[in-house]
């Protein structure tokens, strides 16, 4: 199955993904594909994903070496929660947003390939908006705020 990079909807603003499967091409909404939100890890020939609509939580791996679909896939972190949040994905490791039991945002967390931890970098607003980004240098972290029909954009540095 090969996967085009997903676009927007021109009418809904949804994304699609187009796969090719024996010989047919389909297109499938964020939906019907079952996660809102994946990257290609290059470096390490992954492919990291949000939960599906079956599981509450959780950032998992998959391998896309030899035929990705029979490959399983691996949690890496519970404390996710789609669409909120996001992640943003390094070489070594990914940024992303721990929540608490309660489904809280609590504290933007940095996760390690190399050992499997996590660690808090700092604590999270409760009115976290949608997505987050990291500057190339890691050196700010930037996300959305909501309040009152307003969103703001805040930054952070990173140390």
């Amino acid at each position: 199955m090969s996967t085009r990079k997903p676009r927007s909807g021109h009418r809904t603003g949804h994304e699609f993904s187009f796969s090719k499967e024996l010989g047919s091409c389909r297109r499938r909404s964020a939906a019907q594909r079952g996660s809102s939100m994946f990257r290609v890890l290059v470096s390490r020939n992954w492919l990291l994903q949000d939960p599906r609509p079956d599981r509450d939580s959780g950032i998992y791996a998959r391998s896309l070496t030899g035929d990705p679909t029979k490959n399983p896939e691996h949690l890496l972190v519970s404390d996710f929660q789609a669409p909120w949040g996001g992640f943003y994905p390094f070489n070594d490791g990914f940024y992303s947003v721990g929540y608490d039991p309660d489904g809280h945002p609590r504290a933007f967390r940095f996760y390690f390939f190399e050992n499997g931890k996590s660690v808090d970098i700092a604590p999270s607003p409760l009115n976290l908006g949608m997505g987050i980004t990291v500057t190339p240098d890691r050196t700010r972290l930037a996300f959305c705020t909501k309040s009152r029909g307003n969103e703001d954009l805040v930054q952070i540095e990173i140390r």
